[in-house]
Protein backbone atom coordinates (compact mmCIF):
# COMPACT_ATOMS: atom_id res chain seq x y z
CA UNK A 1 0.00 0.00 0.00
CA UNK A 2 2.63 2.24 0.67
CA UNK A 3 4.45 1.49 -2.19
CA UNK A 4 1.72 2.33 -4.22
CA UNK A 5 0.65 5.53 -2.04
CA UNK A 6 4.63 6.81 -3.22
CA UNK A 7 3.61 6.14 -6.93
CA UNK A 8 0.14 7.55 -6.55
CA UNK A 9 0.74 10.76 -4.13
CA UNK A 10 -3.02 12.23 -4.30
CA UNK A 11 -3.95 9.44 -2.13
CA UNK A 12 -1.96 10.31 1.03
CA UNK A 13 -3.93 13.79 1.15
CA UNK A 14 -6.67 15.52 3.20
CA UNK A 15 -9.07 17.28 1.79
CA UNK A 16 -10.78 20.18 4.30
CA UNK A 17 -12.45 23.43 3.59
CA UNK A 18 -12.17 22.89 0.05
CA UNK A 19 -8.46 23.28 -0.07
CA UNK A 20 -6.08 19.69 -0.96
CA UNK A 21 -2.90 18.79 1.20
CA UNK A 22 -0.87 16.56 -0.13
CA UNK A 23 1.89 14.84 2.31
CA UNK A 24 5.22 13.69 2.06
CA UNK A 25 5.24 11.03 5.39
CA UNK A 26 2.79 8.24 4.62
CA UNK A 27 1.03 7.63 7.75
CA UNK A 28 -1.32 4.59 7.35
CA UNK A 29 -4.18 4.38 9.95
CA UNK A 30 -4.70 0.37 10.38
CA UNK A 31 -8.75 0.03 10.94
CA UNK A 32 -9.47 -3.21 13.77
CA UNK A 33 -12.12 -4.25 16.02
CA UNK A 34 -10.98 -3.72 19.22
CA UNK A 35 -13.00 -4.37 22.76
CA UNK A 36 -14.03 -0.50 23.04
CA UNK A 37 -15.45 -0.79 19.46
CA UNK A 38 -13.67 0.29 16.06
CA UNK A 39 -10.14 1.70 16.68
CA UNK A 40 -7.56 3.45 14.13
CA UNK A 41 -3.72 3.65 15.51
CA UNK A 42 -1.57 4.87 12.97
CA UNK A 43 1.46 3.55 11.30
CA UNK A 44 4.17 6.37 10.93
CA UNK A 45 6.27 6.52 7.87
CA UNK A 46 5.35 3.62 6.62
CA UNK A 47 7.47 4.56 3.23
CA UNK A 48 10.83 3.85 5.33
CA UNK A 49 9.53 1.14 6.90
CA UNK A 50 9.97 -2.86 5.56
CA UNK A 51 7.20 -4.75 5.23
CA UNK A 52 8.53 -6.63 8.84
CA UNK A 53 8.41 -3.72 10.68
CA UNK A 54 5.20 -2.72 9.83
CA UNK A 55 3.98 -6.10 10.94
CA UNK A 56 5.87 -5.38 13.93
CA UNK A 57 3.87 -2.42 14.66
CA UNK A 58 0.42 -3.59 14.20
CA UNK A 59 1.88 -6.61 16.55
CA UNK A 60 2.85 -4.44 19.11
CA UNK A 61 -0.90 -2.34 18.96
CA UNK A 62 -3.00 -5.56 19.24
CA UNK A 63 -0.89 -5.88 22.67
CA UNK A 64 -1.47 -1.99 23.05
CA UNK A 65 -5.18 -2.87 22.74
CA UNK A 66 -5.18 -4.98 25.61
CA UNK A 67 -3.98 -2.40 28.11
CA UNK A 68 -5.46 0.59 26.17
CA UNK A 69 -4.40 2.89 23.62
CA UNK A 70 -3.19 6.61 24.10
CA UNK A 71 -4.76 10.08 21.69
CA UNK A 72 -1.02 10.15 20.19
CA UNK A 73 -1.33 6.21 18.69
CA UNK A 74 -4.46 8.42 16.48
CA UNK A 75 -2.90 11.34 15.07
CA UNK A 76 -1.90 12.03 12.00
CA UNK A 77 -2.94 9.31 9.47
CA UNK A 78 -3.16 10.47 5.72
CA UNK A 79 -4.65 6.86 4.14
CA UNK A 80 -6.60 4.03 6.00
CA UNK A 81 -6.55 0.41 5.80
CA UNK A 82 -9.59 -2.21 6.56
CA UNK A 83 -9.12 -5.65 6.97
CA UNK A 84 -12.20 -7.95 7.18
CA UNK A 85 -10.22 -11.09 6.00
CA UNK A 86 -11.24 -13.11 9.52
CA UNK A 87 -14.97 -13.06 9.00
CA UNK A 88 -16.81 -14.64 5.78
CA UNK A 89 -17.07 -11.23 3.96
CA UNK A 90 -15.70 -11.10 0.56
CA UNK A 91 -16.34 -7.54 -0.21
CA UNK A 92 -17.68 -4.63 1.67
CA UNK A 93 -17.61 -0.36 1.21
CA UNK A 94 -15.57 0.72 4.06
CA UNK A 95 -16.16 4.77 5.22
CA UNK A 96 -13.37 7.35 4.73
CA UNK A 97 -11.93 8.55 7.64
CA UNK A 98 -11.78 12.18 6.80
CA UNK A 99 -10.48 14.48 6.36
CA UNK A 100 -8.31 11.56 4.24
CA UNK A 101 -9.17 11.11 0.99
CA UNK A 102 -9.26 7.33 0.58
CA UNK A 103 -9.52 3.97 2.59
CA UNK A 104 -8.71 0.59 1.17
CA UNK A 105 -10.69 -2.26 2.48
CA UNK A 106 -9.63 -5.77 2.44
CA UNK A 107 -11.89 -9.09 2.44
CA UNK A 108 -11.17 -12.18 3.14
CA UNK A 109 -9.11 -14.94 1.19
CA UNK A 110 -9.99 -18.28 0.04
CA UNK A 111 -9.53 -20.92 -2.96
CA UNK A 112 -11.06 -21.19 -6.42
CA UNK A 113 -10.36 -23.57 -8.96
CA UNK A 114 -8.89 -22.57 -12.57
CA UNK A 115 -7.96 -24.16 -15.71
CA UNK A 116 -4.31 -23.47 -16.95
CA UNK A 117 -3.11 -25.14 -19.94
CA UNK A 118 -5.69 -27.57 -19.78
CA UNK A 119 -5.15 -28.33 -15.77
CA UNK A 120 -7.70 -28.09 -12.84
CA UNK A 121 -5.30 -25.74 -10.52
CA UNK A 122 -6.31 -24.23 -7.24
CA UNK A 123 -5.44 -20.79 -6.48
CA UNK A 124 -6.50 -18.14 -3.62
CA UNK A 125 -8.12 -15.22 -4.50
CA UNK A 126 -8.72 -12.02 -2.06
CA UNK A 127 -11.27 -9.00 -2.88
CA UNK A 128 -10.12 -5.66 -2.20
CA UNK A 129 -11.85 -2.30 -2.44
CA UNK A 130 -11.24 1.39 -2.46
CA UNK A 131 -13.29 3.94 -1.07
CA UNK A 132 -12.13 7.46 -2.39
CA UNK A 133 -13.27 11.08 -2.03
CA UNK A 134 -14.11 11.89 -5.73
CA UNK A 135 -13.53 15.75 -5.04
CA UNK A 136 -9.91 14.63 -4.87
CA UNK A 137 -9.15 11.88 -7.38
CA UNK A 138 -11.72 10.28 -10.67
CA UNK A 139 -12.21 6.58 -11.16
CA UNK A 140 -9.36 6.07 -13.60
CA UNK A 141 -6.62 7.18 -11.27
CA UNK A 142 -8.40 5.45 -8.73
CA UNK A 143 -8.02 2.15 -10.82
CA UNK A 144 -4.11 2.65 -11.69
CA UNK A 145 -3.83 3.10 -8.20
CA UNK A 146 -5.27 -0.31 -7.35
CA UNK A 147 -3.67 -2.14 -10.04
CA UNK A 148 -0.11 -0.87 -8.22
CA UNK A 149 -1.35 -2.61 -5.25
CA UNK A 150 -2.82 -5.28 -6.97
CA UNK A 151 0.67 -5.77 -8.69
CA UNK A 152 2.35 -5.37 -5.25
CA UNK A 153 0.43 -8.28 -3.92
CA UNK A 154 0.91 -10.40 -6.66
CA UNK A 155 4.96 -9.75 -7.79
CA UNK A 156 6.62 -8.74 -3.75
CA UNK A 157 9.50 -9.32 -5.15
CA UNK A 158 9.17 -6.21 -7.39
CA UNK A 159 8.50 -3.46 -5.14
CA UNK A 160 10.56 -0.86 -5.13
CA UNK A 161 12.85 0.39 -2.01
Amino acid sequence: LSNAIEKHPIFNSHYLNDDIKTFKEINIGYAFAAKQGLVVPVIKNTENKSIIEIAKVIREYSKIEKTGFKSEHFIGGTFSITNLSSTVVDYFDPLINPPQVGILGIGRTSSEPFYDQGKLKERKIGYISLTFDHRVVDGYPAAKFLEEIIKNINEPSNIDG
